[in-house]
């Protein structure tokens, strides 16, 4: 979905990274995403010890790819900069900041087939 967009992303998931892909936007920009699932509208979501840590080195580079899936089609918003933009509070799970409060703007959808 974003590679037709003209988006650049290697997958680095595996590495433990902070987050799920770098690359770089259709204009260029040098991006940090971290998918993020929801299933409903204002679910909570978290963030692990290493992607917070890297939302604050990266700053605005830094994006949350919220991926909602519908009956119809598949959503995606972006937010940038999620440390900023974002209020998190500390849960006592394994060490993840969750985040209850957010706009969800899908950038992109796609019919489902």
């Amino acid at each position: 979905m974003l590679r037709k967009s003209g988006w650049h992303l290697v997958d680095v998931s595996g590495q433990k990274a902070g987050c799920d892909f770098k690359g770089r936007t259709p204009e260029g920009e040098e991006v940090f995403v971290d998918v993020k699932l929801i299933s409903r509208l204002n679910e909570p979501f978290t963030l692990t010890g290493n992607e917070r840590v890297m939302a604050k080195e990266k700053g605005a580079a830094y994006r949350l790819a919220l991926v909602r899936l519908t009956r119809t089609r598949l959503e995606l918003a972006f937010i940038c900069d999620p440390e900023n933009e974002l209020q998190f509070k500390e849960k006592y799970r394994v060490m993840v900041w969750e985040c209850a409060e957010y706009e969800f703007r899908p950038a992109l959808t796609c019919p489902l087939e």
